[in-house]
């Protein structure tokens, strides 16, 4: 069973249109079915069958989010991928297949406009939407790509083309994947994720609100983090500017509209794991209650 990741960017939903196209959708568990449905392709709601178990996701919440999922797979007639975590994915088929995996979809072209997705919570009594034509999908298209060349069918691809970064000798993928884009981080620098994601939760009328030398007390590795500009971390490769780490960045796997992204991979020497798991660790359990007392 999938373990949903405790930050706020999961669970999602990523429904595939064409090869290198998709649309990205947060989710909602819901007591009770809404009198008026969500807009389409903006969320995805469905009913919580633990609403008694509080905030996070137990087993059962996981299993009706892919239920609901499945439903939106077959009523759209599209592969979609419930994403739980950086490691951890369910895809689905609209013929009923189902496969776990720690390779959640990344890059691509993530689609914003003009999606035809009916997202009814119950899924009863849903209208069958018109399948996305052609042409809605070169429109859409057009729009992020005006300059843009035909996309090339998936045997057209070569992307052995460009190597993907691996870690040098020594050391150890801190987070990896498009630059821009999506990043993956390595399950033993949750924590490295966790501080980056806290300080984007912020804006910067927020700065006012941190007393650093109180805050980063103790904790030499982020003497310069005050420094950053707002909001700290933002750009993966400021890690470099705090820490022993060794940000890099490689040409993209392909060259094709919508899979342009240039790599980054993100490491640290392997003797520096444990100071990097700690001091990220405590600046994580410090930052929690302020983070959460300001967006209450």
């Amino acid at each position: 069973m999938p373990k949903a990741s405790a930050t706020s960017s999961y669970p999602r939903i990523c429904v595939r249109f064409i090869a290198g196209v998709y649309h990205w959708l947060p989710v909602q568990p819901i007591e009770t079915a809404p009198e008026h449905p969500p807009a389409p392709g903006k969320i995805l709601q469905f009913l919580d069958p633990a609403p008694g178990e509080g905030p996070g996701w137990p087993p059962e919440r996981c299993e009706a989010l892919i239920a609901r999922a499945e439903l939106l797979c077959r009523q759209q007639g599209k592969s979609v991928c419930v994403v739980f975590g950086p490691r951890d994915a369910v895809y689905l088929e609209p013929d009923g297949r189902r496969k776990q995996s720690d390779e959640p979809p990344w890059g691509g072209v993530g689609l914003t406009g003009g999606v035809n997705l009916d997202l009814d919570p119950t899924g009863e009594g849903v209208r069958e939407p018109p399948p996305t034509s052609k042409e809605q999908l070169e429109a859409m298209l057009d729009r992020h790509f005006p300059d843009r060349h035909e996309l090339p069918d998936d045997d057209e691809v070569d992307e052995d083309e460009v190597d993907e970064l691996q870690p040098d000798e020594g050391f150890v993928v801190v987070c990896s994947g498009d630059l821009g884009g999506d990043v993956w981080f390595d399950e033993d620098f949750a924590a490295v994720e966790e501080v980056r994601h806290l300080l984007c939760c912020l804006e910067p009328e927020h700065e006012a609100r941190f007393d650093w030398e109180v805050h980063l007390e103790g904790l030499p590795m982020f003497d310069r983090l005050p420094q950053l500009e707002w909001p700290p971390l933002g750009d993966h490769r400021q890690l470099e500017e705090i820490g022993p780490f060794w940000a890099e960045i490689g040409e993209p796997i392909c060259d094709f509209p919508g899979r342009t992204f240039h790599q980054l991979l993100v490491e640290v020497r392997e003797e520096h794991r444990e100071h990097v798991q700690e001091q990220f660790g405590e600046l994580a359990r410090r930052l929690r209650p302020i983070v959460e007392e300001i967006w209450e």
